[in-house]
């Protein structure tokens, strides 16, 4: 089991709330129709969102991470008012067999999210024992 988590680098402060509402909409389907049939994705708290990736090691999971970001990236996201484009980061970590509580594993996602963060967003990052990215496995 693999926990990415992203965050979209998106502030409905500035555009308003319905438009926010709109892009929390429009990035969920771009997710859904992204993922495997295997994987399950769903929202997690205000702007994040998690997808579980059965059966994928690491390498594998920033592949995925990479792929959405460019997506989400190069996608248009227009409300009827404004085009708007977007970037996230993503955090992602892996089932390890030595915790099953799934707060372990958001944790884990989450410090390889603020590395993302750090680096000046719109990139992946994953955690396994430490601070990795895709090209650490080429």
């Amino acid at each position: 089991m693999i926990v990415p988590g992203f965050v979209i680098c998106f502030n409905p402060d500035k555009y308003g709330h319905q438009c926010g509402d709109y892009v929390l909409q429009a990035l969920a389907e771009l997710l859904l129709k992204s993922k495997r049939e295997q994987d399950t994705a769903a929202r997690w708290g205000g702007e994040e969102f998690i997808i579980l990736l059965p059966d994928t090691d690491m390498r594998g999971t920033l592949v995925v991470a990479e792929k959405i970001r460019n997506m989400v990236e190069q996608h248009g996201f227009n409300d009827g008012v404004t085009d708007h484009r977007l970037t996230i980061t993503a955090g992602a970590t892996e089932y390890d067999h030595e915790s099953m509580e799934l707060d372990d594993y958001i944790r884990k996602a989450d410090t390889a999210l603020y590395w993302g963060k750090e680096q000046g967003r719109n990139r992946s990052y994953g955690y396994i024992d430490k601070r990795v990215t895709l090209q650490s496995f080429e």
